[in-house]
């Protein structure tokens, strides 16, 4: 009866160290997955040029599982909601409108009141201050901390996600915010110069393809006003 007893004991403690050793190879490979994912998806992060259709596609797939994979989305969703900000402020920045404001073909075209121009100017401009503070958002604590809040996770996956989105750097933040503030910068100072035109309409003209000023002084003034935005 003890023979018995000590088998069924051992049967027992040789299934108990399996499921043991089952769960602890498991949660080996998904850190291995997730850390193989997290190089993978920094690369991408890392590229001289952003490939926004790439992120997407590493963003989309979740590849660990259990609570890596509650860290892989977390990380995932932010990069991605940070992206979508960072690509709407690209786009807005490389409008071709953007470079033909102060040609000949615009001023023919919306002179001398200039009402297209000037909505372009206003719309773009919101629409970087708007992009700046919700990118800024991005990278406030209490922003990148709700990604990951209420997951009901231990504390080591909690700091494993801080320490993946540490990599996302505040440097990229302050690069973003500086590249932004030069561009409305820009809008403004293009904005003097269609104002200019606007206020002293009646003292130019387009004459065989080129802007004339009727009075020397006034065409000194503007060429000051565009010497601002060379």
């Amino acid at each position: 009866m003890k023979k018995k007893i000590l088998i069924a004991v051992a049967v027992i403690a040789i299934l108990v160290i399996g499921v043991i050793a089952f769960f602890v190879i498991s949660d080996l490979q998904q850190e291995a997955k997730f850390n193989d994912e997290m190089l993978a998806l920094e690369e991408i992060m890392n590229a001289d040029e952003l490939d926004f259709d790439a992120i997407y596609a590493k963003t989309d797939v979740i590849v660990t599982k259990g609570d890596y994979g509650v860290v892989e989305e977390a990380i995932k969703n932010y990069i991605k909601d940070t992206s979508s900000i960072a690509e709407k402020i690209i786009d807005t920045m490389n409008s071709e409108e953007f470079g033909t404001i102060l040609t000949i073909e615009n001023f023919e075209k919306d002179g001398k009141e200039f009402t297209e121009s000037k909505e372009f100017i206003t719309t773009t401009r919101e629409t970087l201050e708007q992009c700046k503070e919700e990118y800024e958002q991005q990278f406030s604590e209490e922003k990148m901390m709700s990604y990951i809040n209420d997951k009901g996770l231990d504390e080591y996956y909690v700091e494993l996600y801080k320490n993946e989105i540490a990599t996302v750097s505040e440097e990229n933040n302050q690069t973003v915010q500086e590249s932004i503030d030069q561009v409305i910068d820009l809008l403004d100072k293009v904005e003097d110069a269609i104002d200019y035109l606007i206020e002293n309409e009646d003292d130019w003209n387009i004459i065989n393809g080129s802007l004339m000023f009727l009075d020397q002084d006034k065409l000194d003034e503007y060429q000051e006003i565009l010497s601002k935005i060379e």
